[in-house]
């Protein structure tokens, strides 16, 4: 069995293409959960990520758990309290893309800054679990590194207005000498794949503190360092968790780029056939088999429990109304969702 804690749904799509797509890697890898992670600050549905998260974890349910995301948009409520109506709606864990560099910069405050500290509380009081993305890889605050598409998408972090790569660890520290007790993932392996000492001493130092697989360049780079890979995994197999970042903005996807991509994280760790992937080359860690079963299924359940919460569809109803309010400060693409989904909920 196998449990995948990082997808997403940016908003392409209606809620059955979604799913339909979604269905097909449950069937082929024996996917038992996923747990759909929203985004507010990205896609085409900003506004409505958290309602049409919930919307296909309703459809999905028992499959799908649901990991809330802040609106950083004006006016937006204070964190808790947003933390608050999101848990009430029927969410089971947290995810922060608020410390990505190009967010990090629309932000324009620290992650550590007081106005989250209730928020931090919160989530420690409660023991939930916060999947958090900060920082990128190395190369991209290296422009002669970046590929033209990572130019193109504005993830060359060498101009005014952001961070470091250092800075965005330091932040992170802050964060957890404030709140030791946060039970934190750090996603895309914290991107310190280059640095397996570093990253055993991080995992040392805060105990509550796990790394995130979805990938993100360290499987390649792992590949080229078996021995020494395998051996950080054994040891910090409690402390690991799977995912994939697939997503719902290749729906017709004709090269069955996700299939593939699911095939190779999961080989790598058990040992499976690797498919044909990007310009190949991936060597399995071949882990043992229940070093392996902690990190694809294990770790996570224990994080997030048994089954997925249900869907409280009065507390969604309420949040529709308060949205309907401001309709008109919609986009186009928000508009066209929150139609579907208020249309969903009106007839639960």
């Amino acid at each position: 069995m196998i449990i995948d804690n990082h997808v997403h749904i940016h908003g392409n799509g209606t809620a059955p293409e979604i799913i339909a797509y979604m269905e097909q890697f449950r069937k082929l890898y024996n996917i038992e959960h996923i747990n759909l992670q929203s985004v507010p600050m990205a896609g085409e549905v900003r506004r409505l990520q958290n309602l049409k998260i919930l919307m296909i974890k309703d459809m999905m349910y028992p499959y799908a758990f649901a990991g809330f995301g802040l609106w950083q948009g004006e006016g937006h409520k204070d964190y808790l309290t947003q933390l608050t109506e999101g848990l009430a709606q029927g969410f089971d864990s947290v995810k922060m893309l608020e410390a990505k560099p190009d967010k990090r910069k629309e932000l324009g405050k620290p992650i550590y800054d007081e106005s989250f500290d209730p928020f931090y509380s919160e989530i420690e009081k409660r023991g939930l679990y916060l999947l958090m993305h900060s920082g990128d890889p190395r190369n991209s605050w290296d422009r002669s590194k970046c590929s033209q598409w990572v130019i193109d998408h504005g993830r060359c972090y060498d101009g005014e207005g952001f961070l470091t790569a250092d800075q965005h660890y330091e932040e992170v520290e802050k964060v957890l000498e404030k709140h030791p007790n946060l039970k934190i993932a750090l996603a895309h392996f914290y991107f310190m794949e280059d640095d397996l000492p570093a990253a055993a001493e991080f995992l040392d130092k805060h105990p509550n503190a796990m790394l995130d697989l979805t990938p993100g360049g360290h499987y390649e780079v792992f590949s080229k360092k078996v021995p020494e890979s395998r051996e950080f995994f054994i040891k910090y197999a409690d402390r690991l968790i799977f995912g994939t970042d697939v997503n719902d903005t290749i729906l017709t996807d004709k090269k069955g780029y996700h299939s593939r991509l699911y095939g190779m994280a999961i080989g790598m760790i058990n040992g499976d056939p690797i498919p044909d992937f990007r310009d190949g080359g991936y060597k399995s860690l071949d882990l043992p088999e229940e070093v392996a079963s902690k990190i694809l299924y294990e770790n996570s359940k224990k994080l997030l429990g048994e089954n997925p919460k249900p869907v409280n569809k009065a507390a969604v109803t309420q949040e529709i109304s308060e949205i309907e309010k401001e309709i008109s400060s919609l986009s186009e693409d928000e508009k066209n969702a929150f139609a579907e989904i208020k249309a969903y909920f009106a007839e639960r």
